[in-house]
């Protein structure tokens, strides 16, 4: 298991890079990362959260299609809607926020035999994809909240 990286941690605010070579190691370190988020009690994890600088994350079973998730990217659908969810994260215990989400988005990325995988997410899905995808590119929790 990892130990998880918790806010301020700088390395948790560094874009990734892209995975380049999907091989045993990658899937290792894929399976250690969904050990550690479940005996944390999260849905998703992504590599930054526990120092590993690359575009990857790991989601619980049965949430998505996979639950390694490679190079993802995503788009709001044009009949999305934004909509307030209450949003927690492994990198600040026990702090949960209202953050804005995209309802329905279309999403692509490559699973752990590096093929390409294009669908649509609604809902939670939907919304843990859009806050793992966050993580990967430097973006917390915290970005999120707006000052009023």
């Amino acid at each position: 298991m990892y130990k998880i990286l918790t806010y301020p941690d700088e390395r948790l605010l560094k874009p990734t890079s892209p995975v380049e070579k999907i091989d045993s190691v990658l899937r290792d370190r894929a399976i250690r990362m969904y050990k550690t988020m479940m005996a944390n009690d999260g849905v998703g994890l992504a590599a930054p959260q526990v120092g590993i600088p690359l575009s990857f994350f790991v989601v619980q079973k049965g949430l998505m299609s996979h639950e390694i998730i490679i190079n993802p990217s995503w788009k709001p659908r044009e009949d999305s809607k934004k909509y307030d969810a209450e949003e927690g994260c492994l990198s600040f215990p026990g702090l949960f926020l209202t953050v804005k989400r995209f309802d329905k988005i279309d999403v692509e990325y490559q699973d752990v035999d590096g093929k390409i995988n294009k669908n649509m997410l609604e809902g939670f899905a939907a919304h843990v994809f859009q806050h793992e995808s966050d993580h990967l590119v430097g973006t917390l929790l915290i970005d999120h909240v707006e000052l009023k």
